[in-house]
């Protein structure tokens, strides 16, 4: 979903989304997951934090 999001220029739903998975990774003890997705999640607010400054 947050790559959806992301390719349709709503990178701040993308963040909400990711962000909101990798609360849920963490909660069910799937560090895999929760490492995977902190890597989407920084790339995104990355992309975000430049756009902005744009």
């Amino acid at each position: 979903m947050a790559k959806a999001y992301d390719k349709t220029g709503r990178t701040a739903d993308a963040i909400q989304a990711v962000s909101e998975a990798v609360d849920l990774a963490v909660k069910q003890d799937n560090q895999q997951v929760a490492k995977s997705l902190q890597d989407a999640l920084d790339h995104y607010e990355r992309d975000n934090s430049g756009a902005e400054s744009n």
